[in-house]
């Protein structure tokens, strides 16, 4: 491998089962192995795309989100409605453009925009 590259974006929430079954289901990943007490890495189901790591954490967020997932999908409409089905809630922070859609998971922890590729 020549240079660097991102092998993991960690997330710390307070409710990690909540945020760790939900980017499971959002993005077909799966652990990397078996998660541990507050901790796993997941990973794409084809080795693509950098690790998620979700990290517990007794520390309540304080203050605005300094990271978010932009999504890019060709069916926005179906691809909102399922995240919403799995636990995202639709946020007023983020982009106001038509093309994007602005939703928060578990009660804040994470933001996302969802756009049209």
């Amino acid at each position: 491998m020549e240079g660097m590259k991102i092998g993991s974006i960690v997330f710390e929430c307070k409710d990690f089962d909540r945020m760790a079954a939900f980017w499971q289901q959002a993005l077909h990943y799966v652990p990397r192995e078996p998660a541990t007490t507050g901790w796993v890495v997941l990973k794409g189901p084809e080795g693509k795309g950098p690790n998620i790591s979700i990290n517990q954490t007794s520390e309540e967020r304080s203050g605005k989100n300094r990271l978010h997932f932009d999504l890019y999908t060709d069916r926005q409409k179906e691809e909102v409605e399922r995240l919403l089905s799995i636990g995202a809630a639709r946020s007023a922070v983020g982009s106001q453009r038509l093309s994007q859609v602005s939703f928060s998971v578990s009660n804040g922890k994470a933001l996302a925009n969802t756009a049209t590729s």
